[in-house]
């Protein structure tokens, strides 16, 4: 087994430092174009519904259910001095949208990541996941690889936002 390196995006923001996140989303990648819709939830109630526009540089859609949680989330956004709404809801669509990416490459391959590897750099092996790979990859490489595979199963337990 031979490991091949590759890269992938940062991801934003960290759930635990933002009362503000999205769920049920749907994407749809028209022509090399991601479409998206998704609600917003302020500590987990729903308060808006957002979707792309028609093009990619297109302002996002906003429908406010509660125009509470409107001024929060401005007032939100100013505290983390973050440029936009829509870049804020953005980047986190492309968030779950990785880790979409990470679960569809894991249902085949062992992805893994070496201590000394930078956040955006994962490790490859073409073969299924299993505790036989990971015990062959850990006599290998050691025994503080971080496999991404075990990462996904856990976001994909009861409650998981990607479902």
């Amino acid at each position: 087994m031979q490991p091949i390196r590759e890269f992938m995006a940062s991801q934003f923001p960290i759930q635990s430092q933002s009362p503000f996140t999205i769920g049920d989303v749907s994407t749809l990648d028209a022509h090399g174009v991601l479409e998206f819709r998704c609600t917003l939830f302020w500590n987990t109630r729903s308060v808006a519904q957002v979707d792309s526009g028609s093009g990619p540089f297109e302002p996002l859609n906003w429908r406010w259910f509660d125009v509470e949680a409107k001024d929060d989330f401005a007032s939100f956004l100013r505290l983390i001095r973050f440029p936009t709404a829509d870049l804020f809801v953005g980047s986190m669509i492309a968030c779950f949208s990785n880790i979409q990416w990470f679960a569809r490459e894991c249902q085949t391959d062992t992805l893994f990541r070496y201590p000394s590897d930078p956040s955006h750099v994962f490790q490859r092996v073409k073969v299924p996941f299993s505790p036989e790979v990971k015990r062959q990859l850990q006599v290998r490489y050691g025994e503080n690889i971080h496999f991404i595979n075990e990462a996904i199963e856990q976001l994909s337990g009861r409650r998981n936002l990607l479902d």
